[in-house]
């Protein structure tokens, strides 16, 4: 053998072996384009969609032109649907609201060998475009033409855009709406079109009639049986005697719904009386008002003697259609800490926007101390939503017997609290938008003879609580809550005036009231699935920071929870499990609540 002619041989034929693999896979992705043939399969066989190629005005893009066929790639269709494809685009062309004039220019179905999957081409022609090239206002309304136009989005000069022009449309007959005209009529006039070589020029029109002006001269109300009229008109807060606006008319219907009196609260309907005046009404479905809520658990303590531990919450709201309340509350986070309290609210003293609130309480800390309240304020609410609150409370602090150290004061306190709130929620229960923003601070004074005064103390507390729709059934949910309690003669607070945090309330996953801090902040974090007018099931994020004398700690939970309206009562569950433990320390939080 000559030297050499060995790899000599061995190179050509790996050559050659490499050359017809590559020709066998030029040949099979040949074979598979030339497979495709527009031979449909047999009538009533499901077929794979396997590439969707559309053409079209860069300007939409493939997923918009895809949307058109009302299919999907990789889906499995029936071959009558494949073949009414044409029809469903022609259908749903005419909705490219920048085209109004695209049309179907082309389409093409090809198949696969055997009728496994099937490919669809096809074209948009986007027709010429549509300018615009002059805006007219006529009927009544067209002395205040300047005024309309200058609202207009749609503007002479730019592409015409059927969406836009009927949201101006809109726009103009709201704006007469809310300026007391609420018969007011605006439609558009018949398009004038003029064809150019490349374009088509619009002459727009817009017919305005704004009809008669009205004042709104009183509120009426049907359906309340319990509730007494007057005290409907004063919740509503509706402006009478000036001129019709659609918002004070939806402001209106929202004060009433927050109330959480009423299962449905009806639009305003406006209506003429025998004098030739007009009147809102507002058709009301009342529901049940009071509540009784609470829940009860088993709370061992060290020693394994244990106790009944919970809360039970009783409001009695709306007395004899008055809007009058009266609360009752007692819980027992454990064997060592009960507390007890009770409050009475007299809304509109004296038929002024001023309501007044008394209430007492009792907070007990076995081995601690004994704290006996009363507190006395009064609130009035402004604008829209909104109220401020001032009061006054006393408090009196005893130190257990068993009490030592930071925890044997013995003190008396008298304060002063200033607050402002804002109220946007659409309802009181299971909120879709809107939300409750509260801040407050208290100043403490020592009063009495006592040798273990803190001093003068200040508390200020703020909450912030914010839902917002994120789509239809779906909103978010945050809350931000920060308190904090300072002694102005340096030193800390007493225990007794710390912040106790943690529970069903505010940091799921720790017992009730079990976190605690001169300074304190926590935010809620919650995913919710409305699933009813007061259901919902939601996912939750919570976390804490807890401040002690400039050590911090922190904390945190995660977990699942639901509320349920089961007809005869509302139960409320999350379970929820702290990130630095494991899952046998998840906490269930529980809850019942029933209307009566």
């Amino acid at each position: 053998m000559i030297p050499g002619e060995k790899g000599t041989r061995s190179w050509i034929r790996g050559r050659w072996l490499g050359l017809l693999l590559a020709a066998n896979v030029l040949l099979c992705l040949g074979c598979g384009t030339s497979s495709l043939t527009h031979t449909p399969p047999a009538p009533g066989s499901d077929v794979r969609v396997r590439r969707i190629a559309p053409e079209g005005p860069p300007t939409l893009g493939r997923s918009q032109l895809v949307h058109l066929t009302g299919l999907e790639e990789g889906e499995r269709v029936s071959i009558d649907r494949l073949h009414a494809t044409a029809d469903t685009i022609r259908r749903r062309v005419s909705t490219l609201t920048s085209y109004p004039l695209a049309e179907l220019d082309r389409i093409e179905l090809l198949y696969g060998p055997r009728g496994r999957f099937a490919e669809l081409l096809f074209t948009i022609d986007p027709g010429p475009e549509m300018q615009v090239d002059t805006i007219a206002i006529s009927g009544p309304g067209s002395s205040s033409s300047d005024e309309i136009l200058a609202r207009l989005r749609t503007q002479p000069g730019e592409t015409f855009q059927p969406a836009t022009w009927n949201s101006d449309l809109d726009i103009i007959a709201t704006t007469y709406e809310e300026n007391g005209f609420p018969f007011a009529r605006v439609v558009t006039r018949p398009l004038v079109p003029e064809f150019r070589e490349e374009t088509i020029g619009i002459r727009l029109g817009m017919e305005v009639t704004p009809g008669v002006a009205v004042t709104v001269k009183r509120i009426e109300f049907a359906g309340n049986k319990r509730t007494r009229t007057e005290v409907l008109n004063r919740l509503a807060q509706y402006p009478t005697g000036e001129r019709y606006d659609r918002r004070d008319v939806e402001r209106a219907r929202r004060n009433l719904q927050r109330t959480g009196w009423f299962a449905t609260v009806g639009e305003g309907e406006l209506f003429r009386d025998h004098a030739g005046g007009y009147g809102l009404l507002y058709r009301v479905q009342e529901q049940s008002t009071s509540s009784v809520s609470g829940a009860l658990g088993y709370a061992p303590e060290e020693n394994n003697s244990g106790g009944i531990a919970g809360v039970i919450d009783i409001h009695l709201s709306n007395l004899l259609g008055t809007g009058r309340s009266f609360d009752l509350s007692w819980r027992r986070d454990n064997p060592r800490l009960t507390s007890f309290a009770l409050g009475y609210r007299e809304p509109w003293i004296a038929g002024s926007p001023i309501s007044a609130e008394i209430g007492l309480a009792q907070d007990v800390a076995d081995s601690q101390y004994v704290a006996l309240e009363g507190r006395l304020s009064a609130d009035a609410q402004f604008a829209q939503g909104w109220t401020a609150t001032l009061g006054a409370r006393t408090r009196s602090v005893s130190a257990d017997s068993l009490a030592s150290g930071p925890d044997s004061l013995t003190y008396s306190l008298v304060g002063a609290t200033a607050a402002l709130s804002l109220d946007t929620r659409d309802r009181a229960e299971n909120p879709r938008t809107g939300g409750i923003y509260r801040a407050s601070s208290e100043r403490l004074w020592p009063w009495g003879n006592s040798d273990t005064s803190p001093g003068q103390l200040l508390r200020t507390t703020l909450d912030l609580e914010h839902t917002v729709e994120v789509s239809p059934g779906w909103v978010g949910f945050i809350g931000v809550h920060a308190s904090e309690v300072r002694a102005l003669e340096g030193g800390l607070p007493p225990i007794a005036e710390w912040s106790r945090i943690g529970g069903a309330s505010t940091m799921r996953g720790f017992a009730e009231r079990s976190l605690l801090a001169p300074r304190a902040g926590w935010m809620t974090l919650e995913a919710r699935r409305l699933v009813g007018p007061r259901s919902r099931l939601f996912v939750l994020l919570d976390g804490t920071v807890l401040d002690n004398s400039g050590t911090t700690r922190t904390e945190s939970s995660y977990g699942i929870g639901a509320q349920i309206d089961t007809g005869i009562g509302l139960l409320t569950v999350a379970t929820a499990l702290p990130t630095s433990e494991g899952w046998s320390a998840t906490v269930v939080h529980a809850r019942v609540a029933a209307r009566f």
